[in-house]
């Protein structure tokens, strides 16, 4: 039987809107700004003409404008907009707007091609540094070498292409979307090729921050920090996409392969001794997890990227000594939601919203239980109660989804929770035995009608 994810129901209240959080760039010459972020958010009118208009007029000025407010822009807010209030055709047409018009493999030569013309002018760069101590001095001199700019050039659409795929997953979940997966897998692919090639020079490791190549080329320990969970989010998705028991196992393996001595102790013991997740309290044993944790840059979204993949991935006939881990992951959820969860689905700069992936886990729980009440074999004679006992727990873990969201900020989510719910609270009403269950809830499928008729009304 599958797990209820009712433990975290009660950390779902409506809570405020996370801080703006800052965005580094580089300002256009001889312009100072300062270096905060601006997020945008579209109109009423703008989100009612979202399928025609999918990059509102309001951002393109923003960011096609230049000065400081385009410099300022936090660009994925267009993504989280989408997100709340689009449709699978629209947030497409948004992510190709944010992949620059393109999101595809790049052409040309590989890495290692790349690499190797560039090596004599990498080797200057790092002479210059050396002698003058100044990093900048190294990145001024490889912008002089056709070589070493087609390098920079591929290094930089890495780190472009690695983010936006984060951001067709998330839709991908969202609207359970094999288009926006299929989009995404040859650019995760290759971004994972990528890295795999990096390494090989000693990038992307914390030890090869301190080398001078690290600095001068900007491909740090934040890039793989970045690319955390993206194969295995891929992965998870492909695996509930096709319920092929392969594409599960595959999943599940690339998911254990991301854990770390220091995720392991944190699921077993974050955020247990206090409001950080770091917190050790009087516990002197755990010092040196309390330092090791917070010597992390982005532990939190590390971990939290972790436990939403580990529950993503349980098999529902996991093992007793497995299910201690879910139950960690759920914890944490719920924890991380009662510190920074919001009424809508959103991306942070520096770290997720944990109400966007608990409310993609509430409504996993719930495909999972609809799936296994329609099974015929539960339908007659005494397996009924089964189905009928899936079909409540269902209704709880979508009541839950429901109650993480505010209908009038994220419409769009809101509206697929509540028609899967109404689409349960039937098919239990039509189930015999099931009927004066059902009735309970009538008041609810009421309330649910009319918030749809309203949200529609209002499109």
């Amino acid at each position: 039987m599958s797990y209820s994810y009712t433990l975290l129901a009660a950390a779902l209240a409506l809570l405020p809107a996370p801080a703006i959080a800052q965005q580094e760039g580089d300002p256009e010459e001889g312009l100072t700004c300062l270096a905060v972020g601006h997020i945008w958010n579209g109109s009423a009118a703008e989100a009612a003409a979202i399928e025609q208009e999918p990059i509102p007029a309001s951002f393109k000025a923003t960011d096609q404008g230049g000065g400081c407010e385009a410099m300022q822009l936090m660009r994925h807010s267009l993504i989280d907009w989408q997100m709340n209030f689009g449709t699978e055709k629209s947030i497409r047409a948004a992510l190709q707007y944010y992949a620059g018009g393109r999101f595809d493999v790049p052409g040309g030569p590989d890495w290692a091609t790349l690499w190797s013309r560039a090596a004599p002018a990498l080797e200057r760069a790092k002479a210059e540094v050396a002698a003058k101590g100044d990093y900048q001095a190294g990145t001024l001199l490889l912008a002089q070498d056709k070589a070493a700019t087609a390098l920079l050039a591929r290094i930089r659409i890495w780190q472009s292409r690695m983010g936006t795929a984060h951001h067709y997953l998330r839709a991908a979940d969202l609207w359970q979307s094999s288009t926006l997966l299929a989009d995404a897998r040859p650019v995760v692919d290759w971004v994972e090729d990528g890295a795999a090639f990096l390494k090989s020079k000693g990038l992307l490791g914390k030890d090869g921050d301190g080398q001078p190549l690290a600095n001068i080329l900007r491909v740090t320990y934040n890039d793989e920090e970045e690319r955390f969970g993206l194969h295995a989010h891929l992965l998870a998705l492909t695996a509930e996409l096709s319920g092929r028991p392969e594409d599960a196992e595959r999943a599940g393996e690339a998911v254990a392969a991301l854990e770390t001595p220091l995720i392991k102790r944190l699921m077993e013991e974050g955020w247990r001794h206090g409001d950080d997740l770091c917190d050790a309290g009087d516990r002197s044993d755990l010092e040196d997890l309390r330092a090791a944790c917070r010597d992390e840059n982005n532990i939190e979204r590390t971990l939290l990227t972790y436990a939403v993949l580990k529950a993503r991935t349980r098999r529902d006939n996991a093992q007793q000594e497995a299910r201690g881990t879910l139950q960690d992951a759920e914890f944490l959820l719920r924890r991380a939601h009662e510190a920074h969860g919001g009424a809508g689905l959103t991306m942070l700069a520096d770290r997720w919203s944990p109400t966007e992936p608990v409310f993609i886990l509430l409504l996993d729980q719930a495909r999972r239980l609809m799936r296994a009440a329609a099974d015929p074999a539960l339908t007659t004679g005494r397996e009924r109660w089964r189905a009928i006992s899936f079909r409540q727990t269902a209704g709880e873990s979508l009541a839950a989804a429901l109650q993480s969201l505010n209908p009038a900020e994220a419409s769009a989510p809101w509206r697929t929770a509540a028609q899967m719910w109404l689409a349960n609270h039937q098919a239990l009403a039509d189930t015999p035995d099931a009927d004066e269950t059902a009735k309970r809830d009538d008041r609810m499928a009421a309330y649910l009608r009319a918030v749809l008729a309203h949200l529609d009304a209002v499109r």
